[in-house]
């Protein structure tokens, strides 16, 4: 299943409880060039979905998250524009195989412009990740590869290791 918008439209929300986009139980769906804002979440990914992608999508202005991953695996989130988010711009929380790559990430109020929570085995490379509150990159979780990312101007450290082993 393929969620594309080649005509650029919004999927705007009233600021309320839900994800502008949510992939629940289902796996391999791509979800592109959406531009999503004014929601809980802007895209939720989670419930045991697998070999999801997220590519293209700008996600801003939403209450929590601009992109959330939570219980997934063996997916990809890819050339995303996330800001403006109250929580953290990308977040992943019990997460497992996941490529977040080339994402350019500001402007996020939370603890981290880019977080990872419980989450094991992903690669984070090549994101550009600045002037967020908080931390670039929060990384909690074993055996995460994070490499080639520019993180500048967050009001707290580049990257802040919370837990984990194997990093």
């Amino acid at each position: 299943v393929t969620f594309s918008n080649p005509h650029g439209f919004s999927i705007e929300g009233d600021n309320g409880a839900h994800a502008g986009i949510s992939v629940i139980s289902k796996s391999g769906v791509v979800v592109e060039d959406q531009i999503v804002s004014n929601f809980a979440t802007g895209i939720f990914i989670g419930r045991d979905v697998s070999g999801t992608v997220v590519r293209g999508n700008t996600a801003f202005d939403n209450m929590r998250w601009g992109i959330r991953s939570n219980t997934a695996q063996n997916g990809i989130i890819y050339k995303n524009t996330v800001s403006g988010n109250l929580e953290q711009g990308i977040s992943l929380a019990s997460t497992r195989n996941f490529d977040v790559n080339f994402n350019t990430v500001f402007g996020n109020k939370g603890e981290a412009g880019l977080g990872l929570h419980t989450s094991f085995s992903n690669n984070v490379t090549g994101n550009i990740i600045n002037l967020n509150w908080g931390a670039g990159i929060l990384l909690a979780g074993d055996d995460n590869t994070i490499s080639d990312n520019e993180t500048s101007f967050n009001t707290a450290t580049g990257i802040m290791l919370k837990s984990g082993d194997d990093n």
